[in-house]
């Protein structure tokens, strides 16, 4: 998963849907890749939520399959 600011700072939430959360701030015109392993196979839905610096909010859901 790769998070970007554009013009203004962010707030990044991601929710792996297996209990895991990730946090963070990135300043403007940074970048951050975050990588995640999940223990077992299985249907999960990721969550993203950025908050930019004006208070803006854009969620966004990633449905995915695990296999082994």
């Amino acid at each position: 998963l790769s998070i970007e600011a554009e013009a203004s700072p962010v707030k990044y939430s991601v929710n792996w849907g297996d209990g895991q959360t990730e946090t963070g701030n990135l300043d403007a015109k940074q970048q951050k890749k975050i990588d995640h392993i999940w223990q077992l196979e299985g249907d999960y839905q990721v969550n993203v939520e950025i908050v930019e610096g004006g208070g803006q909010k854009k969620t966004f859901v990633f449905p995915i399959k695990i296999l082994k």
